[in-house]
């Protein structure tokens, strides 16, 4: 089912404005009320701003469905929706959330890592599956022991497996070796079994998300065909749109449910306003990057005027100032080979670049001259210091790639400068290896590659370094001055072509490659979209069918109800017409009912009367006999 499917869902009732004495208190806060470029937790829930639409119809959806897919583009934010707000949102609507991952290990495929509820002090969790584990930070279960759990009576609950990062039942289980001597294609086709039992198997209480890399999409396809119906069930997590960016800047300052002042209010209403201007506007799309508007925000919340602060920076400063404050934490002389690291995962089409570990360690370690257990330190560092790239396992490799593609610009330029300041070093020896004589001309060279700001910058170092040559060398310079420049300029004209051609060539090396990536990313999106077309096509006949044997069955039950339709009017007709004849017997019956009541009447008047009459001759007795009486008293002596 796609998402427009999706909105014919029943509404959610709307929540009323949260009340003062439904304010989140304070314990459950945190510190700071950005994340920068890290994702969102449980622990970060009330700061989650601009995501609620999205939230409620993942709830829907899982409440419908046994089995659902959220996918969407690396970086679109799917961990921070799913730590943040679903996950709280399913709590509360009496669900059991657990976040599983999956390993290419027999009797231990799948790892639940326990969701933190509140990380300082002793941390605190929300309820475990696995009875006697509450106190593990993560639990490994075999296949056997979970669907055990799964199938257990007596929970009053229904827990929610959600698979994040499920791209890792490809990306682990590809020629990866496994443990009881099983193949990875093995593990991996039975946790698929397991997975499609447990979506058809309606007596057992549990629902299953699967949230992924949406470039991912067409070989887990492949994986699940078992359950086709699982992948007409998806839900794409867009970017984040542009009117919820006010909510996500503004959010932590005026949600009545953070108690007012807990954090200091650095960013006004129209600081936050020319920062959502500015944050649309450098977005290709109109949507920026969740991490963008995160990093921003935490530099402005820490900065001691921020309305200052972003005037002078601006969005691309702040981004920058946010990296270098990162780097920070690498030794100065280490820093080179951070850049070189970085610069090695940007393609020269200024996209992000996937390197497998070996080839990245040894590239800067042989363009860099340093040890590879030195390149390994610093890799290690920029991925758990810094945070700014990121390992997934592809066979038996880590391969890294940037966090986000907003770092491209800046490590280009760090780069440009750093490769800069190396050839200029370079010819600066040179210079002095030949002598001041030369000097000159080399710097001439120099100034037609690097430029006039680089050599105006080099020109002290330079000028000293000829002041003390020039003592020195000043008679033998004049001897071989007319030779040397002259052998100089011939190699000056040598060098100068090259430059030329190798630049022409860089210029049509990354021509060619933006233009083969374009058309490679024009090519996938458009297969993307005719997947999804494909997908909505195939529900649609699908559903089509169904309305068709609905249709036949329905006309098979029309045509039944008419049969007995006509029978039931034939056998109407017939009563009609003995209800017709005993009315008629009736209203002849009434008739002479009716006559016989109307002389009974008459006769009842008739004696009426005569009861009347009867009723005057008594009177009249009485009277005559009273007066008889009042004779016979005065007749008496």
């Amino acid at each position: 089912m796609s998402l427009p499917d999706l909105e014919v869902l029943p509404a959610r009732p709307a929540v009323p404005e949260p009340s003062v004495e439904a304010a989140f208190p304070r314990q459950e806060l945190p510190a700071v009320p950005y994340r920068g470029i890290e994702p969102f937790r449980y622990e970060d829930r009330h700061l989650f701003f601009g995501r609620r639409k999205e939230i409620w119809k993942l709830v829907r959806a899982i409440t419908i469905y046994r089995g659902f897919l959220l996918y969407g583009e690396s970086g679109a934010g799917k961990s921070s929706l799913i730590n943040a707000g679903l996950i709280p949102a399913l709590k509360e609507e009496g669900y059991l959330p657990y976040r599983v991952r999956l390993q290419p290990q027999a009797d231990g495929e799948f790892v639940f890592e326990r969701i933190v509820v509140r990380s300082s002090g002793t941390p605190e969790y929300l309820p475990t599956l696995f009875p006697g584990t509450e106190g593990e930070e993560r639990h490994v279960a075999s296949l056997t022991e979970l669907e055990r759990l799964l199938k257990e009576e007596g929970r009053t609950q229904t827990p929610v497996l959600i698979f994040d990062q499920f791209e890792e039942l490809i990306t682990l289980f590809e020629a990866a070796p496994s443990s009881c001597g099983e193949t990875s294609g093995a593990l991996q086709q039975k946790i698929c079994a397991f997975l499609v039992r447990m979506l058809r198997d309606h007596a057992t209480s549990v629902k299953l998300l699967f949230a992924f890399r949406e470039d991912y999409f067409a070989k887990l396809r492949v994986l699940l065909s078992d359950h086709p119906a699982l992948v007409d069930h998806f839900f794409r997590l867009e970017p984040l749109q542009a009117d919820s960016l006010a909510s996500v800047i503004r959010g932590p300052f005026t949600d009545s449910r953070i108690p007012k002042g807990h954090f200091q209010e650095k960013i006004s209403q129209s600081l936050a306003e020319r920062l959502m201007q500015d944050l649309v506007a450098r977005s290709p799309d109109g949507r920026p990057k969740l991490s963008e508007v995160q990093v921003a925000c935490l530099q402005l919340w820490h900065a001691s005027n921020p309305e200052e602060h972003f005037a002078r920076r601006g969005i691309q400063g702040l981004l920058t100032d946010y990296l270098e404050q990162g780097l920070e934490g690498i030794s100065a002389k280490r820093r080179d080979v951070a850049k070189a690291i970085l610069a090695a995962l940007v393609t020269p089409a200024r996209t992000r670049n996937v390197v497998s570990q070996s080839s990245l360690v040894q590239g800067v370690s042989n363009a860099e001259k340093v040890p590879q257990d030195d390149v390994q330190q610093v890799l290690a560092q920029l991925e758990t210091g810094t945070r700014v790239v990121q390992h997934e396992l592809r066979r038996t490799e880590r391969c890294y790639e940037l966090v986000s593609e907003f770092l491209i610009d800046w490590i280009l330029d760090e780069d440009a400068q750093r490769l800069a300041q190396r050839r200029w070093r370079k010819r600066f020896r040179l210079a002095v290896a030949i002598g001041s004589a030369t000097s000159v001309t080399v710097i001439a060279v120099w100034w037609l590659v690097v430029g006039v700001e680089a050599v105006a910058r080099a020109g002290v170092l330079l000028a000293r370094a000829e002041m003390n040559q020039a003592q020195l060398e000043v008679l033998e310079a004049k001897a071989r001055l007319q030779k040397s420049e002259s052998e100089f300029m011939a190699r000056e004209q040598v060098l100068e072509g090259e430059i030329k051609t190798q630049r022409a060539l860089n210029t049509t090396q990354a021509e060619v490659i933006a233009s083969t990536t374009k058309s490679r990313n024009n090519a996938w999106v458009e297969n993307a979209k005719l997947t999804n077309e494909k997908s909505d096509l195939g529900a649609k006949l699908h559903d089509t069918q169904i309305g068709l044997e609905t249709v036949k069955t329905e006309r098979e039950i029309l045509t039944t109800q008419l049969l007995e339709t006509k029978k039931t009017l034939q056998e109407t007709q017939e009563e009609s017409a003995r209800f017709k004849k005993e009315r008629d017997d009736a209203n002849s019956q009434l008739h002479t009912t009716r006559k016989a009541l109307q002389e009974a009447q008459t006769e009842r008047e008739q004696v009426n009367t005569d009861l009347v009459n009867v009723r005057n001759e008594k009177v009249a007795c009485d009277s005559q006999l009273t007066e008889a009486r009042q004779r016979l008293q005065s007749c008496k002596p």
